[in-house]
């Protein structure tokens, strides 16, 4: 189960960086008004920190993972933990396929020569 929970969380992860990449990078493709580039740059940066902190939950949950597999008297618990594990497992599923799909879309804008913002 754990397998699953970081397979998706560190591939929702890197889907959030690129994501953070494409939109930084739209800064230097178009020339527009310094006010959208600070929207660029602030959108980018929440892509980002979202990224950092898919980071500080996988940690989290990997921690109170190996505290609850070492006990053998806390079935329950480590049942629990595996539910949320899966649970939080297909959250990142859905994140990385909403990150994908907003990529593919600003990468296709960009092709056509259109800014982010403005």
């Amino acid at each position: 189960m754990f397998k699953f929970f970081r397979f998706s969380v560190s591939i929702a992860i890197a889907a959030l960086f690129a994501l953070s990449l494409v939109v930084g990078s739209d800064v230097f493709l178009h020339d527009n008004q310094p006010f959208f580039y600070m929207l660029t740059l602030i959108t980018a940066f929440i892509f980002a920190a979202m990224g950092l902190v898919g980071i500080m939950i996988y940690k989290n949950f990997k921690n109170i993972w190996q505290h609850v597999s070492k006990e053998e008297q806390q079935h329950f618990a480590r049942t629990s933990v595996q539910k949320l594990l899966l649970v939080f497992g297909f959250i990142a599923w859905i994140t990385t396929l909403f990150s994908v799909i907003l990529c593919i879309g600003l990468v296709e804008r960009m092709r056509d020569g259109m800014a982010l913002y403005g």
